[in-house]
């Protein structure tokens, strides 16, 4: 698992990520790998976006439950 966008791996931070007490590198990998993840959904939404667009079709998606809120 690599945190693209910074440039490094970030699977030897994970295990930090439960420590009782974070350092502030585990804290800014752990934002890294929260933030990396946001990027999945728009990335694998964007073909269907971008094809509804051309074909003239709606296009609406739900993620993460949110009409629980």
């Amino acid at each position: 698992m690599n945190s693209a966008a910074e440039g490094y791996d970030i699977q030897s931070y994970l295990p930090l990520f439960f420590a009782p007490k974070m350092t502030d590198e585990a804290w800014r990998a752990k934002a890294d790998y929260w933030t990396s993840g946001a990027d999945v959904p728009r990335d694998l939404l964007r073909g269907t976006a971008e094809w509804c667009a051309r074909n003239n079709v709606e296009y609406l998606v739900h993620l993460n439950h949110e009409s629980r809120l």
